[in-house]
């Protein structure tokens, strides 16, 4: 290469200078002969060289889709883009639903503050709150109207489109959660976040369909975005009439407003009987409490028994305040209390109840002679008439509310009973709109249960979806879920897998997951996990590959499980349907989900 040297800061021309070299003809002539253009950049040359290229591009891309058209579904070169929605950033969200149109709304339940009170899901949940158990940032008690936001997600497709992780980290180790049941609760005023008061944590009665005790409880600490272990919840076998059977089967009728309407009256109706019982019960305690109360009937005195007066406090002493010239009959099987104890100056004297108005203690001190007595209070021949007509009109008093009370308690007893009935009618007429249901899209009770025949025990358990309750308290509003571990990802087959469109073309992926039916669970698969792509082919598996613009591919467990063993290599061809408008319910017909 030709050294070239460059003047840096040189001294600006003077007039003179410019003036001596404005000799363009010399320029012109300095210039010469142009020389000789070279081979490579004549006009003949490039033509040709065009011609020759395209005519190779045309032999090599004629060449390329023939090989694609005998082998579309064993080879391709890369791997399609895939978003590594496993590593978060600081500003990233923890739960990114990948189709925010498929996510799951929260319910909306209004509460007292101050009251506090019990809150029945759909899916027939119980959420109770006690009374003031809601505080601000600052630690403030909070009074007034409290909006309560809850939802759940109880199976795969809930999993799926909720965009929680189910990623586990434990002492360098990595795992899949299998949920027995998942939900987020939140608490607002006015738009404004509110918080649990510590000692008044909310009690949650989650639905479930797995009775099974390895399941532990992890709450989501969505600002570190990982799971904390929260210890064990509590497993109930649900009553009969407990047992709401539309939830089970709302995904595949969201579209039927006669189940749906059906389903929230039992809903309606079974919060009612929970608000009933707790009437009931306030009524029975009002009973007990009043009873409490009853006047005690007036005893004569024994005039051959040793007795006394003394004062007794009104307060401590109610039962006894509304007599007069009250006296108290010691014991007479009490050897100890002689005429002596009259002529004792006693410094002391307490009398302690043993039997409210019948029955008390007397207790005399004199320095370290401290002597204890049984005593019992009555009237003389002169005050027991009198003591007699005001235990008469109390006694009324007493007789009249109590009977008030019994009649509440009573009415409350029987509005129960009629509700359960209620209850009970409502179920039957749910369980013949279900039955119309199944008659109509030939889905069948039978056909449901010839299809669970061929599954395992596991699978059976997940199908049958017998329900039960996990009660657990939460001390903190957000993601709650019912969890075991399982291995980060199933053991079996493992390819290097691709995916592409119906054109041959590789997809931009925001997610691949793969649901196992037996277990209620969703893999999730990076781009680089792709590469060793796993599965159990004696699993019934199911792919999800879902599009940045909201597009859903779908492999079937068959196709899935009939891929051979030999191949180390394969590409999914992917028939999108668009995420954002199809139904729950189609969805989980294409899914394979029952």
């Amino acid at each position: 290469m030709e050294e070239r040297k460059i003047n840096i800061d040189r001294k600006p021309l003077s007039s003179a200078e410019i003036a001596s070299r404005k000799n363009f003809n010399q320029v012109v002539k300095g210039a010469g002969t142009p020389s000789p253009i070279p081979f490579y950049k004549a006009a003949w040359f490039v033509t040709s060289v065009g011609i020759i290229a395209i005519v190779c591009t045309t032999i090599i891309a004629s060449k390329i889709l023939t090989q694609k058209d005998e082998n579309l579904q064993t080879a391709t070169t890369a791997s399609p883009p895939i978003e590594e929605f496993a590593d978060y950033s600081e500003d990233t969200p923890c739960v990114v639903p990948p189709i925010k149109e498929q996510d799951i709304t929260s319910s909306l339940y209004k509460i007292n503050a101050e009251q506090g009170g019990t809150i029945i899901h759909t899916s027939g949940t119980e959420i109770k709150i006690s009374q003031n158990a809601f505080m601000n940032n600052n630690g403030a008690k909070i009074t007034g109207e409290i909006e309560i936001r809850y939802r759940e997600f109880q199976n795969q497709l809930d999993i799926l489109f909720s965009g929680i992780p189910m990623k586990y980290d434990s002492a360098g180790l990595q795992y899949n959660f299998e949920s027995a049941g998942m939900m987020e609760i939140q608490g607002f005023q006015n738009g404004e976040a509110v918080f649990i008061v510590p000692e008044k944590p909310i009690e949650v009665k989650m639905r479930s369909y797995n009775d099974s005790p390895k399941f532990n409880l992890y709450y989501l600490d969505e600002s570190k975005k990982h799971w904390l272990y929260k210890g064990k919840d509590k497993i109930e076998t649900l009553r009969a009439e407990d047992q709401l059977t539309t939830s089970t089967d709302v995904d595949e009728v969201e579209n039927r407003p006669e189940l749906i309407k059906q389903n929230n009256e039992i809903i309606s109706l079974t919060q009612e009987k929970s608000e009933l019982i707790e009437m009931v019960k306030k009524a029975a305690n009002e009973v007990v409490k009043h009873k409490e109360s009853q006047p005690v009937r007036p005893a004569k005195i024994n005039e051959s028994n040793f007795n006394f007066d003394i004062a007794v406090n009104p307060i401590d002493f109610p039962e006894l305040s509304i007599y007069k010239d009250v006296l108290f009959e010691v014991e007479p099987s009490d050897k100890n209390f002689t005429s002596e104890v009259y002529n004792i100056k006693w410094s002391d004297a307490k009398i302690s109840e043993v039997i409210k108005g019948k029955k008390y203690h007397l207790t005399l001190t004199k320095g370290a002679d401290i002597r204890v007595f049984d005593v019992y209070p009555a009237f003389d021949e002169k005050n027991y008439p009198k003591a007699m007509l005001v235990f008469d009109q109390k006694f009324k008093s007493y007789s009249a509310e109590l009977n008030k009370r019994l009649k509440t308690e009573q009415e409350k007893k029987a509005e129960l009973e009629k509700k359960i009935n209620e209850i009970a009618q409502a179920k039957k007429e749910q369980a013949r709109l279900l039955e119309q249901y199944y008659k109509e899209t030939n889905n069948s009770v039978n056909e449901n249960a010839t299809a669970i025949e061929g599954l395992d025990k596991n699978n059976q358990q997940i199908s049958t979806r017998t329900r039960i309750s996990r009660t657990f308290e939460v001390l903190t509003f957000g993601i709650w879920n019912a969890d075991c571990t399982i291995p980060a990802k199933p053991k079996g087959q493992t390819i290097k897998a691709f995916f592409v469109d119906a054109f041959g073309l590789p997809i931009l992926l925001k997610k691949v997951q793969l649901l196992i039916r037996s277990k209620n669970t969703v893999y999730n698969y990076s781009s680089v996990q792709l590469e060793k792509f796993k599965w159990n082919p004696k699993e019934m598996n199911t792919i999800v590959a879902i599009t940045h613009n909201g597009k859903i591919g779908i492999v079937s467990s068959d196709y899935i499980n009939n891929i051979p063993t030999s191949h180390k290599e394969h590409t999914f061809v992917l028939e999108l349907m668009d995420g954002k408008t199809i139904s729950k319910q189609n969805l989980r017909k294409k899914l394979e989900l029952i």
